[in-house]
């Protein structure tokens, strides 16, 4: 059987992060991955860009789509200060 995650991807002015929550084993999980944006922008010319680097990821668990995705904002305030922007996403599995 199919399921669907959801992908909320959440800007502020430090970090972009990237919130992906699917149900497990009867839970939800959510990861949040957190990456400095701007990065390509502020090299030297005479340097080659490099491959975006590993982001950091975090998980959290709830018994709630929305009490994952909660965690994951909470965490985005914490982190990143004021939201800018918030676009959600959902993908089937």
């Amino acid at each position: 059987m199919s399921g669907t995650s959801v992908v909320v991807q959440y800007l502020s002015r430090r970090y972009c992060f990237t919130a992906v929550c699917t149900r497990k084993d009867g839970n939800y999980e959510a990861t949040l991955a957190r990456r400095s944006p701007g990065l390509a922008q502020s090299r030297k010319k005479s340097s080659p860009p490099s491959v975006t680097p590993l982001a950091e990821v975090e998980t959290f668990h709830s018994t709630s789509q929305v009490g994952a995705l909660l965690a994951c904002r909470r965490r985005v305030l914490e982190l990143g200060g004021e939201t800018l922007s918030e676009i959600s996403t959902e993908q089937d599995d």
